[in-house]
């Protein structure tokens, strides 16, 4: 009876922490995708570029975080300055994908 009931015990143990570790693994990669691109991000654009390409403007846009389809993880504040050569983001945007 005794090794009957240690190896249901032994058993119920590797399920316990493979489970664990299959969990923690996915949430590992979860962070993983969210943060890369947070980490890997290229330095912004100087003031002065900012202001070069404004002062150069044929077109502008309006990101507002209030409309429709913006959540937590898809989002954008600020204007977008669009020249013949250059396209610039005054404001704040949710980070996105890496690619």
């Amino acid at each position: 009876m005794k090794n009957a009931s240690g190896a249901i015990m032994k058993t119920r143990n590797t399920l316990l922490l493979s489970a664990t570790h299959i969990i923690a693994g996915i949430l590992g990669f979860a962070a993983g995708i969210y943060f890369l691109p947070i980490l890997t991000a290229p330095p912004g654009p100087s003031e002065a570029r900012i202001a070069a390409t404004s002062s150069q403007a044929t077109y502008t846009g309006e990101f507002r975080r209030d409309l429709k389809d913006s959540d937590a993880l898809h989002w954008g504040e600020g204007t977008v300055l669009i020249s013949p050569k250059s396209i610039a983001h005054t404001g704040s945007l949710s980070p996105g994908p890496d690619y």
